[in-house]
């Protein structure tokens, strides 16, 4: 089909690029929901003094929700940022205002403003990712499997076509 060993290369080249475009979790998952993220509280209690007092938060608690407020307030109103939340949701979007509690992300897929609060957030990277090819969705996989998968697919593609350089000469 392929007669020359650059065509052949090009080809394997942009399968695996394809590939690459679509991590295999999210293809199984199907289309994506919106987030459920709650921006309002709930009603008052009818009898006030039935209310039942919230444990004090735990110090590896407070050390975590600090960290988040740092990396937020790094970035900046107006930065792009990419929110992990504690139910598995994943927000990426711009920060549009920073506060004591929580802060407001425009969220750039949904095109919907959310105010988030600080307890709710598992994990915050600066920055976000592309939108996948196949899936429309933003692939949010860890950097240092990135980098690895890269280069796997680079060595799988480079080594047949050194071999075959090599045992035609």
């Amino acid at each position: 089909m392929f007669r020359t060993r650059t065509a052949r290369a090009a080809v394997t080249l942009a399968l695996s690029l394809f590939v690459l475009q679509a991590p295999f979790a999210t293809l199984a998952q199907g289309p994506a929901a919106p987030p459920a993220v709650q921006t309002r509280q709930p009603p008052p209690l009818a009898n006030p003094a039935a209310t039942v007092q919230q444990a004090p938060p735990s110090q590896a608690e407070d050390k975590r929700l600090e960290k988040i407020r740092r990396i937020v307030r790094k970035v900046g109103v107006g930065g792009k940022i990419t929110l992990f939340l504690a139910n598995g949701d994943e927000l990426h979007g711009a920060v549009s205002r920073i506060g004591a509690d929580d802060v407001d992300l425009a969220e750039t897929d949904l095109r919907q403003l959310f105010t988030i609060r600080y307890a709710n957030v598992r994990k915050v990277r600066d920055g976000y990712d592309h939108v996948s090819l196949l899936t429309g969705r933003r692939a949010s996989s860890p950097r240092g499997f990135k980098i690895a998968l890269h280069v796997g697919v680079i060595a799988l593609i480079a080594l047949p076509i050194i071999a075959i350089g090599a045992a035609k000469d």
